[in-house]
């Protein structure tokens, strides 16, 4: 990739029900960045039943995390057949820092990472706001039997990756509890200089 311009990243974490898809839309809507959802293309690479797409379903019945290489590889592909667009939001990775291992060993050095947004929001309004969400989705992990263990799994796997973000000076927090003009505010105060 040496003097072609990499395509720009940036990254939306939070804990589940802190705002990540309705924030990459706002985003995507006001910067023009390209909205790309990891689970979305895990979810699309699965019912194409493809060998990689089984391997993704298997891992996804058993609640287990895909394999970092096989998440990042989705991303690269979708990034470079869009190349053009020029900037892309992914929401939802890297959920650990085998993600972050994975992406800067395989696609670090083709791109060029911009941000990491970090929602912050605390555990019980998302738990309502997904509760909400539940009620008209049907996803599985939207029902309150698992909601407790998604919120521990993710708690743990992110603290590493918001810790690694931070230090390489990328890390940008939002508080995503206030309502969402104020968090889309807090947003364009802090990511527009860099998009």
């Amino acid at each position: 990739m040496s003097g072609a311009v990499k395509p720009k990243v940036g990254f939306v974490l939070g804990l589940p029900g802190s705002g990540k898809g309705t924030i990459c839309t706002y985003i995507n809507e006001k910067f023009k960045m390209i909205h790309m959802s990891a689970g979305d293309l895990l979810r699309r690479e699965m019912n194409n039943n493809t060998e990689i797409g089984n391997r993704i379903r298997d891992d996804m019945l058993k609640n287990t995390i895909v394999p970092s290489e096989v998440t990042v590889s989705l991303i690269g592909k979708e990034i470079f057949n869009h190349k053009d667009s020029g900037a892309f939001l992914i929401d939802g990775f890297p959920r650990n820092i085998e993600n972050v291992e994975a992406w800067n060993s395989i696609l670090g050095s083709k791109t060029n990472l911009i941000f990491v947004l970090w929602l912050e929001c605390a555990q019980k309004i998302c738990s309502e706001r997904i509760m909400k969400r539940g009620q008209s989705s049907g996803r599985y992990d939207d029902r309150s039997e698992a909601l407790e263990r998604r919120f521990q799994v993710d708690k743990k796997a992110s603290e590493p990756v918001v810790n690694y973000y931070q230090s390489h000076g990328l890390l940008i927090k939002i508080d995503a509890s206030c309502d969402l003009e104020k968090v889309q505010e807090s947003i364009d105060e802090k990511i527009k200089h860099l998009i």
